[in-house]
């Protein structure tokens, strides 16, 4: 008979098992530094270099504005100074006195009205020959005046006139009618005047010319004379 044992078989040990642990892990920390996962001890380690700074490209502030921006240029407005010239004032020159405009004499006689042309109505029949020039002379009371020196002149055509007639001679223009007839050229001139005077000659009147028409028509014209003085 067997004498019963109380010996057991004895199992793995705990030393055994964390042997076999440390073995794997040994294994795989291998196994990482060969696919360069783990960093192996063994390789040489980088000498720690300082990196260049960046090199900064210096930028025109011209290129930073916009294509569409107009760079200000601040010009100098100011106007230069200028030197005052000398002050002196210039001395005038003396100026020309005008001479005196001779003024016309106060007439005694003026022409009253317009010298107007008529068609003839003085003769009969009607005078197409002659352009024919009459009137009447009055005072100053409107009384006719007789004897009065009435003369013509000036140019008709290429003609020189120069004519004289005394009032009252021709009735049919008045108690001092008078009248002057000129060949008639058929021209139109205003180049005869008319004038009274006195006997020596001294202007009355002014020269007042005459609208000298070369119509038939108008042949016959009218001055009538007005003492005023």
């Amino acid at each position: 008979m067997a004498i019963p044992s109380m010996a057991r078989r004895r199992g793995p040990s705990c030393f055994g098992v964390g042997l076999g642990i440390a073995l794997m892990a040994a294994i795989l920390v291998v196994l990482l530094m060969m696919l360069d996962i783990l960093p192996s001890p063994f390789d040489p380690k980088p000498t720690p270099t300082t990196a260049p700074l960046p090199t900064e490209t210096p930028v025109s502030v011209l290129e930073t504005l916009p294509a569409t921006a107009t760079l200000f240029v601040p010009t100098d407005t100011t106007e230069p100074t200028q030197t005052p010239t000398s002050t002196a004032t210039p001395t005038p020159e003396p100026t020309a006195t005008p001479s005196p405009t001779p003024t016309e004499k106060p007439m005694t006689f003026v022409v009253r009205g317009t010298p107007t042309a008529y068609v003839d109505f003085i003769h009969s029949p009607r005078n197409c020959d002659y352009v024919f020039v009459g009137g009447e002379v009055w005072d100053l009371q409107e009384a006719p005046v007789f004897g009065a020196r009435i003369i013509l002149g000036g140019l008709y055509g290429e003609s020189t006139v120069e004519m004289e007639a005394e009032s009252g001679d021709v009735s049919a223009y008045g108690r001092s009618g008078f009248e002057f007839a000129i060949p008639n050229q058929n021209l139109a001139s205003s180049s005869v005047y008319i004038q009274m005077v006195d006997d020596a000659g001294e202007a009355l009147s002014s020269r007042t010319p005459l609208p000298i028409s070369d119509s038939c028509e108008q042949n016959l014209i009218i001055v009538n004379f007005k003492q005023v003085r």
